[in-house]
C-alpha cells in the first residue's frame, strides 16, 4: 500500500531542476500546470492507481533559487499551502555558482550555511507535513568521479545527508541515481547541461520517488 494518507497535499519546492515549465505562482490542478519535470510524471500515476486517495499535487519551485532562497521562501510557498508531504530539492545552485562564475562570491553558499538552510527547512515543514518529507540531495551528471564540479556536488550530497539522517526524514539520492542511469550512455544523455534533467532523467527521478514511497502499479 502506497504510504500516504487520503486527501493529502504533496508540495514539491526547490529550483530549476523542477519548475521547468510550470504555472505560476502555485502550480496545480487542469492545464498541465505541473510543467514537464518529474512533479508531473509522478502525479499521474498516483493519480491513474489510487484515485481513492485523492492526492492534490502542487509545485512551488523557482529557478536559480539556492537553499538561502529557499529558507526565505519556506513560509509564503510551503507552510501557506498546508502540505500533507513535502519534497524539498536541494539543488547544486549554491555549490555551482563558485566554479560557473567565480567573481559572484556572493552568491556561493558555504557548506555550514547549505547545512543550517536544511536543517531550518525540515524542523520548520515536519511540524505541518505529517505524511513526511522527503530530501532530494543535489547531483552532477558526470562520468568522471574525479572532476572539480562532481566532487563539490559530491561534498554538498553528504551535507544534505545528515539532516535527513538526523531527523529521520526519506532521503533520495540522485547522484546515485543518475549514476546507474548514465552506465550505457554519454552523461548528457539523462541531463543534458548535466544538472536539469531531460526526458530519462526526469523519468530516473519519478521512479525514484514513487519508489520512496511503495507505489505499486498492481493496486
Amino acid at each position: 500500500m502506497m504510504k500516504s494518507q487520503a486527501r493529502c497535499r504533496f508540495v514539491f519546492t526547490g529550483g530549476s531542476g523542477a519548475a521547468s515549465g510550470r504555472g505560476n505562482p502555485i502550480a496545480g490542478g487542469l492545464f498541465g500546470s505541473l510543467g514537464h519535470e518529474y512533479a508531473r510524471i509522478v502525479s499521474e500515476p498516483v493519480a491513474a492507481n489510487y484515485p481513492e486517495l485523492n492526492i492534490r499535487f502542487s509545485k512551488r519551485e523557482t529557478a536559480g533559487g539556492t537553499s538561502r532562497d529557499l529558507c526565505v521562501r519556506r513560509e509564503p510557498e510551503v507552510l501557506i499551502s498546508v502540505p500533507g508531504r513535502n519534497s524539498i530539492v536541494s539543488g547544486a545552485n549554491g555549490g555551482q555558482w563558485r566554479l560557473d562564475v567565480s567573481q559572484m562570491t556572493e552568491m556561493e553558499e558555504k557548506p555550514t550555511g547549505y547545512e543550517e538552510n536544511f536543517e531550518q527547512m525540515i524542523v520548520t515543514v515536519r511540524r505541518i507535513a505529517h505524511d513526511g518529507i522527503l530530501l532530494l540531495v543535489p547531483h552532477f551528471i558526470e562520468r568522471n568521479p574525479q572532476g572539480g564540479m562532481r566532487r563539490r556536488m559530491a561534498r554538498y550530497c553528504d551535507i544534505g545527508r545528515r539532516p535527513a539522517v538526523k531527523h529521520q526524514i526519506i532521503l533520495i539520492d540522485t547522484q546515485t541515481v543518475f549514476c546507474g542511469l548514465r552506465k550505457p550512455q554519454r552523461s548528457f544523455c539523462p541531463a543534458w547541461v548535466r544538472v536539469h534533467p531531460n526526458s530519462p532523467g526526469r523519468g530516473a527521478t519519478a521512479h525514484a520517488l514513487l519508489q520512496a514511497f511503495d507505489f505499486c502499479f498492481n493496486h
